[in-house]
């Protein structure tokens, strides 16, 4: 197969246009970038199907089967894991964009190397030490629930606690660090789905703790996705 070239976007620009057109972009998008896909995975959804998301109910079972075989593709030419792409873009479209469109600017480029993952490792590590730092902090000082709950107070801690070691390993470029990331991530995945199925009624959760959830869930799913894919130093 030749390499793959599509056309380079800015991810930024991307969700930008999408936001200001209300979806119209995001049509565009997905039409260009799947006949894009055609060129080198005959497999590919159709690109006319995305017509039929405007049609009630049937737009679900369209949308479901189009995203699993885009995410496919994506994993045949780009490498980045499937399952991570298929949840992006059925829970979280406008991230599932972003990446998307980061994995097809890379067929512009050289492909990634060795140094270029040790790059991104540092950022995310950096990141997961500030955020889970702030996190455990403000369980810390909510750790109330420790004596209704305590098995649900360390399921809690967890999170920061995973996301500090995680942080840490990354940094030191340890080679287990993309293991303990794949699960820390689909553990923390998990922890942040159970509030928004089981633990609403029993522990008052509001608003806020909604938009964490959801907040929390991008994140790890990207976290589960890339450390799946980079496994593979692409």
């Amino acid at each position: 197969m030749a390499k793959p070239k599509f056309t380079h976007r800015s991810p930024v620009a991307v969700f930008i246009l999408t936001i200001i057109t209300f979806g119209l972009y995001w049509i565009y998008w997905l039409y260009s970038t799947t006949k894009e896909l055609q060129d080198y995975d005959k497999e590919a959804p159709h690109p006319g199907l995305i017509f039929l998301f405007f049609i009630p109910f049937v737009n679900i079972v369209v949308a479901i089967i189009y995203y699993w075989k885009y995410a496919k593709s994506i994993n045949k030419v780009t490498g980045f894991d499937t399952w991570g792409m298929f949840l992006l873009m059925v829970l979280i479209p406008s991230i599932g964009m972003i990446i998307a469109q980061i994995e097809f600017n890379r067929g512009t480029k050289p492909k990634k190397g060795k140094k270029e993952v040790a790059k991104s490792y540092k950022v995310i590590g950096i990141l997961q030490l500030v955020i889970s730092s702030i996190l455990l902090m403000y369980f810390s000082l909510n750790i109330r629930f420790i004596f209704y709950s305590p098995i649900w107070t360390i399921a809690k801690l967890l999170v920061p606690i995973g996301g500090i070691v995680g942080g840490i390993v990354l940094l030191k470029k340890t080679k287990w660090a993309p293991t303990l990331q794949f699960w820390w991530g689909t553990y923390s995945l998990l922890y942040y789905l159970s509030p928004l199925l089981i633990f609403n009624a029993g522990f008052g959760f509001g608003f806020m703790g909604y938009m964490g959830s959801i907040i929390g869930m991008m994140y790890m799913i990207f976290i589960v996705a890339y450390f799946r894919t980079s496994w593979k130093l692409r």
